[in-house]
C-alpha cells in the first residue's frame, strides 16, 4: 500500500529553486508576452497625426480720452477667450482656406454660404483648429493638426497670418471711416465758425461804442456758461433716453447714424455696467456668425445679457433722473439770469450772444481737430493689435505616436508575471520526483548517493581552471572519465560517496546499473563509479550488457568483438574476451591521458560482443549467471551496463542473476509513475 504524499507548505528557498528550475519556462513566457505587445502595438497603431503650433500676441491699443476712433473700434468685447473664437470664426477660415486654395479666390462669402461642399471644407479646417490663451498672458496659442507634418505646420502658420491680416484690416478700417467722419464735421464747423466770426466782427463795427460795467460783464459770462452747461447736459440726457431705449430693445448701443455711442463721463458703476452690456453684445453678434440662437452658447450669452440689460437700466434710470433736474435746476438759473439780461441794451446783448456762439464754435472746432491729427496718426501707425510672436515649426513626431517603450515596459510586466503563473503551474503539474526523501518514501528502499550533473561546460571550465589542455571533440570522454581527469572535484566526491555505500552493502559484488528511461546517466555513472572503486585499489570489470546500443567500447576505445554475446554462445572464453590497461593503451585513448591519473590499471572491460538478433534470449540464458559467478572469482568488483528498464525487458532478466540493482534517475525528468512501475518492474523478478 502506497502510503500518502506528506503536505508540506513552500519555504521562500523552495519558491527560489522553482524559479531556477523553470527559468526557461519564465523567459520564453516573457519573451512571446513582450513580442506580442510590441507586435500588437505595431500592427494597432493608428495613422500619424502632427500637431504644430504657432503664437499670436494680442495688444489692445490704450483708450485715448475722447478719441472718437477708440469709440468707434475699440470694444471690451474682444477679450481673449473671444479671440480665441474670432480665430476659428468663418471670416478667417474663409481667408485660410482660399489660402490653401481649398477654395476659388474669386469666390464671395455669399457664395461660400450658399455652397455646401464650402462649409464642409470650413468645418473640417475648423475641426482641425484649437486656439487658447497662454495661461494668464496676452498670448494665444494656435493648434493645427493634419496627417502630414509639414501640412500642420503650413495650416498653423497660415491660420496666425490670416487672423493677423482679418484683426488689421477691421482696425484700419474703423480708422478710415472715423477719420473721414471726423473731415466731414470739421468742414461743416468751421464753415459755421466763419460764418460767426464774420457777424461778429460786424456787429463789433456797428456797436462800436458799447460799455458795460463789470457787473453787466459778469452777468453776460455767466449766462454763457449756463448755456453751455445746460447744452452739454441735456445731449447727455437724450443719450441716456436713447440708450435705454436701445437697451429695451436688446439693440447695440449705436446712435441713430449707426455709428456706436460713446459716453466718456458718468459714475463708474454705469460705464462698468454699459461696458459688459456692449461686451455680451457684441460678442452674441460675433458668435450668430456661426452658431444659430438655439445654440447653448448663444442661450448662455443671452442670459447673461439679461442679467445686465436689467442692471444697466436700473443705473441708466438714477443717470436719467440726475440729469433731468440738474438740467431743470439750470433752466430755471438761466430764466433768472434772461430777467436781469433782459434789461441790458439789445446791442450788448446781441454782441454777447454773438461771442458765446463763436466760442463754443472754436472749442468745438480745436476739439475735432486735435482728434482729427490722433486719427491721422492711427491710420499712419496701421493699427495691428495682433503680431506674431513664433511660426510653427516641422513637428518631429505624431500626438498620436505609438509608445513603444511603455507597451514593452508592461509586456515585461506582465510577462514575468505570466512566466512565473506558469512556472508555478508547471511545478504543481509536475509530478516528477526531485528530492531524495520523496524517493526513497515512494520506492521504500534506500538512496545511495546524488551525483551532480556534468555536462560538457562544466568539464570545460574544470579544465581551464586546472590548466589542462582538452580536445573539443573528446569532450564526451573526459564527461564520461570525469574522475580520472579530475579526481579532486566536488563531483568526484559524490562518486566516491556512492562507493563507499556501496562497499558497505553485504554481498553486493555483482551490480546492475540500469535506468527507468534512456539518457538518465546510468553509461557515465557506471565509468566513473569504476573508476572511483580502482583508485581505491579494487579490481573492478565493466560488462557491456546493453547488446542493443552497446557504448562502453567506445568510451574506452576498445573493439566490441569478442565480448558477452560470443562468451553466452560459447565462441569466446571469458579470458580471451576481457580488456585491461594494455588494450586501452594500444585503443583510441592517448596513453597520456590513461596514465595521467591511477585507476584504469584496475579496470578491466568485457564488451558486448558480436551483435546478436534476440538479445533478450541471449542475456536469459543460464550461462549468464556461470559467467557472472567466474567473474567474481577473479574482480572484486562486477558493474553491468544494461539497457533501460521500462522499454526493454533486458535489466529484470539479468537483475535475478546479480547481488543488486544500481537505479539511476535524473531527478525531476521523469514522473513518480515510471519510476514506480520501474521499480514495479525489478519487485516482480525478486530483483
Amino acid at each position: 500500500m502506497v502510503r500518502p504524499a506528506k503536505i508540506t507548505e513552500l519555504s521562500l528557498r523552495d519558491y527560489f529553486f522553482i524559479l531556477k528550475k523553470r527559468r526557461e519556462i519564465i523567459i520564453f513566457v516573457a519573451i512571446i508576452v513582450i513580442s506580442f505587445a510590441a507586435f500588437f502595438t505595431f500592427i494597432m497603431k493608428p495613422d500619424p497625426i502632427y500637431e504644430a503650433t504657432s503664437q499670436v500676441k494680442i495688444e489692445k491699443v490704450t483708450d485715448f480720452t475722447g478719441l472718437f476712433v477708440e469709440a468707434l473700434s475699440y470694444s471690451p468685447a474682444d477679450t481673449f477667450e473671444t479671440q480665441t473664437i474670432v480665430v476659428k470664426s468663418a471670416d478667417v477660415l474663409e481667408h485660410v482656406a482660399k489660402g490653401l486654395a481649398l477654395i476659388p479666390a474669386s469666390t464671395s462669402s455669399e457664395e461660400i454660404i450658399k455652397e455646401k461642399k464650402y462649409s464642409v471644407i470650413l468645418q473640417r479646417l475648423r475641426n482641425s483648429i484649437d486656439a487658447k490663451r497662454e495661461g494668464n498672458t496676452n498670448i494665444i496659442n494656435i493648434k493645427a493638426t493634419s496627417p502630414a507634418a509639414e501640412d500642420a505646420k503650413r495650416l498653423a502658420n497660415l491660420v496666425a497670418e490670416k487672423y493677423k491680416e482679418v484683426s488689421t484690416i477691421s482696425r484700419n478700417k474703423r480708422v478710415f471711416e472715423a477719420r473721414k467722419f471726423i473731415e466731414e464735421q470739421l468742414q461743416s464747423i468751421e464753415a459755421n465758425l466763419n460764418e460767426k466770426e464774420g457777424r461778429l466782427k460786424s456787429l463789433r463795427e456797428q456797436y462800436s461804442v458799447i460799455n458795460l460795467s463789470q457787473e453787466e460783464t459778469n452777468l453776460l459770462r455767466r449766462f454763457t456758461d449756463l448755456e453751455i452747461e445746460f447744452n452739454n447736459n441735456l445731449k447727455k440726457l437724450q443719450e441716456t433716453e436713447y440708450t435705454i431705449e436701445q437697451v429695451k430693445k436688446g439693440k447695440a448701443l449705436l446712435d441713430k447714424t449707426g455709428a456706436r455711442i460713446f459716453v466718456e463721463e458718468g459714475p463708474g458703476i454705469l460705464l462698468s455696467h454699459r461696458a459688459k452690456y456692449a461686451d455680451l453684445t457684441i460678442k452674441r453678434q460675433e458668435f450668430l456668425i456661426d452658431y444659430r440662437p438655439e445654440h447653448p452658447l448663444i442661450k448662455d450669452i443671452d442670459e447673461k445679457i439679461e442679467i445686465v440689460k436689467n442692471e444697466f437700466l436700473n443705473e441708466l434710470g438714477n443717470r436719467k433722473r440726475f440729469l433731468e433736474n440738474k438740467v431743470q435746476v439750470i433752466s430755471k438759473e438761466l430764466s433768472s439770469l434772461k430777467a436781469r439780461i433782459s434789461r441790458l441794451p439789445e446791442k450788448a446783448l446781441d454782441l454777447a450772444r454773438m461771442e458765446r456762439e463763436v466760442k463754443m464754435n472754436e472749442d468745438l472746432y480745436s476739439t475735432l481737430k486735435s482728434k482729427h491729427q490722433e486719427v491721422q496718426i492711427k491710420e499712419a501707425e496701421k493699427i495691428e493689435e495682433v503680431s506674431i510672436v513664433q511660426y510653427a515649426s516641422t513637428p518631429p513626431l505624431p500626438i498620436n505616436a505609438p509608445d513603444y517603450f511603455r507597451s514593452i515596459l508592461i509586456g515585461v510586466l506582465f510577462g514575468t508575471l505570466l512566466g512565473l503563473l506558469t512556472a508555478i503551474i508547471a511545478e504543481s503539474l509536475d509530478t516528477s520526483i526531485a528530492s531524495t526523501d520523496e524517493i526513497e518514501r515512494i520506492l521504500e528502499v534506500p538512496v545511495l548517493g546524488v551525483i551532480p550533473h556534468i555536462d560538457e561546460k562544466t568539464v570545460m571550465e574544470k579544465f581551464k581552471k586546472l590548466g589542462i589542455k582538452y580536445d573539443r571533440e573528446n569532450i564526451n570522454l573526459y564527461r564520461r572519465l570525469f574522475c580520472h581527469f579530475v579526481p579532486d572535484a566536488f563531483e568526484s566526491e559524490a562518486y566516491r560517496a556512492l562507493r563507499t555505500n556501496i562497499l558497505t552493502l553485504p554481498d553486493a559484488r555483482a551490480i546492475l546499473v540500469t535506468s527507468p528511461a534512456t539518457t538518465e546517466g546510468k553509461t557515465m555513472t557506471i565509468t566513473n563509479l569504476a573508476i572511483v572503486l580502482g583508485q581505491i585499489g579494487k579490481r573492478v570489470l565493466i560488462v557491456d550488457a546493453d547488446l542493443r546500443a552497446s557504448t562502453i567500447h567506445n568510451i574506452f576505445g576498445i573493439k566490441r568483438e569478442p565480448g558477452l554475446s560470443d562468451i553466452i554462445l560459447g565462441n569466446s572464453s571469458i579470458e580471451d574476451t576481457i580488456r585491461n590497461i594494455v588494450d586501452l593503451m594500444v585503443g583510441d585513448i592517448h596513453i597520456g591521458d590513461i596514465i595521467r591519473n591511477p585507476g584504469l590499471d584496475n579496470i578491466y572491460i568485457l564488451p558486448s560482443g558480436t551483435k546478436v538478433s534476440t538479445p533478450s534470449e541471449v542475456l536469459g540464458s543460464p550461462s549468464v549467471k556461470e559467467i557472472i559467478n567466474k567473474a567474481k572469482e577473479q574482480f572484486d568488483i562486477i558493474l553491468l551496463d544494461t539497457p533501460p528498464l521500462l522499454p526493454i525487458a533486458d535489466a529484470p532478466i539479468l537483475s535475478e542473476k546479480v547481488d543488486g540493482v544500481l537505479l539511476v534517475y535524473q531527478a525531476g525528468r521523469m514522473p513518480s509513475m515510471t519510476l514506480r512501475r520501474a521499480k514495479s518492474n525489478l519487485d516482480s523478478v525478486n530483483a
